[in-house]
């Protein structure tokens, strides 16, 4: 299997600074773990090419994925109601 490149927006790196250490780990982890699979279980589909996942009970990370140049792009980080606006 491939290994995608996973880049993060400047503004999603600058939320999941924001959030306590603890989810700031988990964000990292589960962002790091896309470049192997980018669709792990729990991941859905929401649009053409954009993907979310949930991660610590109420955070989300919605990320395109480009399997042509096998990248992954964090576009948002943040609890369901930041999210969602």
């Amino acid at each position: 299997m491939e290994t995608y490149t996973v880049n993060i927006k400047k503004s999603a790196a600058k939320q999941i600074g924001k959030f306590p250490v603890r989810i700031q780990r988990q964000a990292k982890q589960l962002i790091d773990s896309l470049a192997e699979n980018p669709t792990p279980a729990g991941s859905k589909k929401i649009d053409e090419g954009i993907w979310r996942i949930r991660f610590a009970d109420n955070y989300r990370i919605i990320y395109e994925i480009d399997r042509g140049v096998l990248t992954v792009l964090i576009l948002k980080v943040g609890t369901r109601g930041d999210i969602c606006k």
